[in-house]
């Protein structure tokens, strides 16, 4: 993630407000994936799909990348590994 322990971008240290994101946090995202048995059959609006996962605040190029997306299994990987279900 191009982030190393103890070695901030600059002098002024790491931004402040902004979570830093790790590995880790993606691979919970990826064991969610896997606990879902089947993808869902039927494709939901995108409004009901951030709502099922809890996300009311999603960025604008989160919604556009979700939406372009016509396979419900897709949109559901997209949706839970976005940095917005990742810092919930």
């Amino acid at each position: 993630m191009s982030s190393l322990p103890f070695l901030p971008p600059n002098v002024g240290g790491y931004p402040k407000g902004a979570r830093l994101l790790g590995p880790s946090n993606l691979i919970h995202s990826f064991d969610l994936l896997q606990v879902v048995a089947t993808p869902p059959a039927k494709k939901q609006s995108t409004n009901d799909l951030f709502a099922r996962l809890g996300l009311f605040d999603v960025s604008t190029r989160t919604r556009d990348v979700i939406e372009r997306q016509a396979s419900p299994g897709t949109r559901l990987a997209l949706a839970v590994t976005s940095p917005e279900f990742t810092l919930v």
